[in-house]
């Protein structure tokens, strides 16, 4: 991994933002004064999401995943014999300081725009190595973790092909990557889509992680679909041009896209912003 950089706007959203990792250099004004005791005892909440992660034998096939919430023997019983990982959503709620790290990336739409998620660890904990097909910044407060990342992105197609056969989890079973680093707690990480990685702690340890997230492409299409069906007039048909030989082709449909268009252009309230925002509530996050 390069050395850590000053984070400028306008080079992270021309050079860096869905095209590589890159390490900076945090803002003087994010002083975040957390600790793991407090944040730990927000998965005793029944209203917050939580998820625990547990490697017996330190191995990847023998992974235990827990939703929450959690009791206080629960969390109690987590020691260094099993490495584990604690994961805690929607920080910002309870610590306002964290709001610092939104008001960074400002420029990011609102739509897009996820929690901050704390994930506590004890040794050897982590959370696996995975693939996020979105993008996130990963912000160290205590502790420190060796992390490692794979120097080319994974395609939709291929990610499947990787995964343990586990349903609440998308670990790979195939990570290779030899560049090792620890981020200082005076920096940060931006890691794009599709960019494997891993984290493993070396001690106990607490790290912030804030997700930038887009709609799936059906989800969009869902919502295009549902909005314009409710133009369209029962009776619509499909302008078709005939070919002399008989056949039927994509190309020889008339009016299905220019009616597309139109439908988009004819209805200005349909813009991007509430299309993603429905989009997201139909997903669930």
């Amino acid at each position: 991994m390069d050395q850590a950089i000053k984070f400028e706007k306008t080079n992270f959203i021309k050079n860096i933002w869905n095209k590589k990792p890159q390490l900076y250099k945090r803002p003087p004004h994010w002083n975040f004064e957390l600790e793991i005791n407090e944040i730990s005892s927000i998965a005793l909440e029944e209203d917050n999401v939580s998820r625990l992660i547990e490697l017996p034998d330190n191995k990847l096939e023998n992974l235990k995943y827990t939703q929450g919430p959690f009791s206080i023997d629960e969390l109690s019983k987590l020691n260094e014999t099993t490495p584990w990982a604690l994961m805690i959503q929607n920080l910002e709620e309870y610590f306002s300081e964290l709001t610092h790290i939104k008001s960074t990336f400002d420029f990011i739409p609102e739509e897009i725009r996820e929690d901050v998620m704390g994930v506590i660890c004890g040794p050897n904990g982590t959370t696996g190595p995975h693939i996020d097909r979105y993008s996130v910044f990963i912000i160290p407060i205590l502790g420190e973790k060796t992390w490692s990342i794979e120097s080319t992105e994974t395609t939709d197609h291929d990610v499947d092909k990787r995964l343990f056969p586990n349903d609440d989890l998308k670990i790979l079973k195939d990570f290779n990557s030899e560049n090792q680093f620890t981020i200082k707690e005076d920096e940060f990480l931006y890691i794009p889509p599709g960019f494997a990685h891993h984290a493993v702690s070396n001690e106990l340890s607490l790290s912030l992680s804030y997700g930038i997230k887009t709609p799936r492409t059906q989800i969009i299409l869902d919502v295009l679909y549902t909005r314009l069906m409710e133009k369209l007039h029962e009776d619509n048909r499909v302008n078709l041009r005939l070919s002399a030989s008989g056949s039927l082709e994509f190309d020889q449909i008339e009016s299905m896209s220019p009616l597309l268009k139109a439908l988009i252009d004819e209805n200005p309230e349909m813009n991007l912003s509430e299309i993603f925002t429905q989009a997201r509530q139909w997903e669930g996050y």
